[in-house]
């Protein structure tokens, strides 16, 4: 188990990161999981596929998956909510827009991992 002092400077292993763009997903373990090198990746794997391992191979150890991460989904089109005075009464803006408590609009689509523009 990782505590504070293994955390790396770009995130937790759990979370996709460009400098750690090799990935294995296990459902019955810890899901997607993130590593710098093909060698850390494939080891992880293995030490996961071994867990299926009981007094046979169960069959979901095929649902184990390995590979390198190129894309992830990003936010863009961000659009900030306006200020206050620029809402009506009900919360809406010029366009009929409601805000409600949101404080930006926005959509999301996958762009390359090591695209540093959001």
């Amino acid at each position: 188990m990782l505590n504070k002092k293994e955390r790396p400077e770009d995130g937790w292993p759990w979370q996709e990161s460009p400098n750690r763009p090799y990935f294995f997903y296990d459902p019955e373990g810890d899901g997607f999981m993130y590593y710098a090198t093909e060698e850390e990746r494939d080891k992880a794997a293995d030490n996961a596929i071994h867990e299926y391992l009981d007094d046979g191979w169960s069959e979901d150890v095929t649902n184990i998956v390995a590979g390198k991460l190129t894309h992830i989904t990003r936010q863009c089109n961000v659009v900030s909510r306006p200020s206050d005075d620029d809402l009506d009464e009900d919360g809406c803006d010029e366009d009929g827009f409601y805000w409600s408590d949101f404080p930006c609009t926005c959509d999301y689509e996958l762009q390359p991992l090591n695209d540093n523009q959001a």
